[in-house]
């Protein structure tokens, strides 16, 4: 009766992970850091629980197309909402995602009845889930998740010009529940995209847009406290670096913050995951992103954290 949709084992490991209270938890996909203290002190306003225009405000669809680079931008129910209405309006029936990804992707890419294949339409994420890397990659039609750009160490986040941006404030306002995203690039996508939206969500929150308009309008604040993250994140990341066995395959990511490290021996993602939850540590295994043999590594979580938890997982390899 139902469509089957690619399972996820995440769910599975985090009921297992919330019976348990000495776990941990490396898994984390949001900063650890709260929302910014300038945007906190927000109060009712008349409007704000009546529905909006489809696509978002007009004034904040701009600021974000300038935030985003483009000639235009739709404000998404997040990322993962914008994702969806780009891959349901696009024509061509294949999608090209190439692994590591994000796992969302492929449950996307079947919701909107397309397949997973080589195609001139290409889908990544820079800096990218679940690697940490910077990305690059140019389709004939280029669909970049940019959710983590603010979140760079070294190198440039660099984007095709014509590509289709997609992106979130979930990570960069420290703001997952307000759940605003967008979608930015030329004026005539964004206006298709729209036309989907009309039977979708119709927009997101008010209260969402009108936060992110502030965080946005008062730009200086935004960057500073990106860059307090920013610095803090480097240092986790380094941390791990200095003291993780080399068996796992350490490197230095040079965005978002995770790591993508191989398995000891020949044992799978999930074995492992399962491993590592019996001594103490909850990690996300690969195959999930469509990397057997690895597991992704967070740093969302406190240095003290950090470290007693690499100590168990080098306490691990044989």
């Amino acid at each position: 009766m139902f469509r089957r949709l690619p399972e996820s084992v995440i769910p599975r490991l985090l009921d297992e992970l919330n019976r348990r209270k000495d776990v941990i938890n490396f898994g984390p996909g949001v900063p650890d850091f709260p929302m910014p203290e300038y945007l906190r002190n927000f109060s009712y306003e008349p409007g704000v629980e009546r529905y909006g225009p489809v696509g978002g405000y007009p004034e904040v669809r701009e600021i974000v197309a300038d935030y985003a680079g483009t000639e235009d931008a739709i404000l998404t129910t997040g990322a993962t909402e914008g994702i969806l209405l780009v891959l349901l309006a696009l024509e061509e029936g294949r999608v090209d995602v190439r692994p590591p990804e994000y796992l969302g992707y492929r449950g996307a890419v079947e919701l909107a009845g397309k397949k997973v294949e080589v195609s001139p339409l290409v889908l990544y994420s820079s800096p990218n889930n679940p690697t940490g890397r910077l990305k690059y990659i140019r389709g004939e039609v280029t669909v970049v998740d940019e959710t983590y750009r603010e979140f760079v160490y070294e190198g440039e986040h660099r984007v095709p010009r014509d590509a289709i941006r997609v992106g979130s404030f979930s990570k960069s306002l420290c703001i997952p529940g307000f759940r605003l995203g967008y979608v930015a690039g030329p004026e005539d996508i964004i206006s298709r995209l729209r036309e989907y939206q009309m039977y979708t969500s119709l927009h997101p929150t008010v209260v969402s847009q009108r936060i992110v308009y502030r965080a946005l309008e008062e730009r200086d604040s935004f960057r500073e406290h990106v860059r307090e993250m920013v610095e803090r994140f480097k240092r986790r990341r380094d941390l791990i670096y200095r003291l993780i066995d080399k068996e796992y395959g350490p490197y230095l990511p040079e965005g978002a913050y995770y790591f993508l490290l191989k398995t000891p021996g020949d044992m799978s993602g999930l074995d492992f995951a399962i491993k590592a939850m019996d001594n103490g540590v909850f990690v996300v295994p690969g195959e999930e992103f469509g990397a057997p043999g690895t597991f992704r590594l967070s740093y969302a979580l406190p240095e003290e954290k950090i470290e007693e938890g690499i100590e168990k997982l080098n306490g691990m390899v044989v």
